[in-house]
């Protein structure tokens, strides 16, 4: 039977994923379309080894927007309201969906 202590971890790791893939995806943006010269070329021998900013901020892509949805799903789900739980799942991931997009 799972704890608390169990879910907080699970939680931890949960949330370690999302901030990976993120953080990631922020450093790699800039450059996912170039070429290795290309990078060589704008960002130095070493590629690129801080984020872009743009307007103080790091851009991410579609792929971590994607990512998320389901999470924003999993975090509506239990407020929305339905006595059916894969209903009211559907209809929080299909609001996420429409405040990202």
């Amino acid at each position: 039977m799972a704890t608390d202590k169990d879910f907080l971890r699970d939680i931890d790791q949960y949330r370690g994923c999302l901030l990976g893939f993120a953080a990631g995806d922020a450093l790699g943006y800039p450059v996912e379309t170039m070429t290795e010269a290309q990078i060589s070329r704008v960002y130095g021998a070493h590629g690129i080894t801080r984020y872009h900013l743009k307007g103080g901020v790091a851009q991410i892509s579609a792929s971590t927007q994607m990512m998320l949805l389901p999470r924003q799903g999993c975090w509506w789900a239990p407020r929305a309201g339905s006595s059916e739980e894969s209903w009211g799942r559907m209809r929080a991931i299909s609001a996420a969906v429409i405040r990202i997009g």
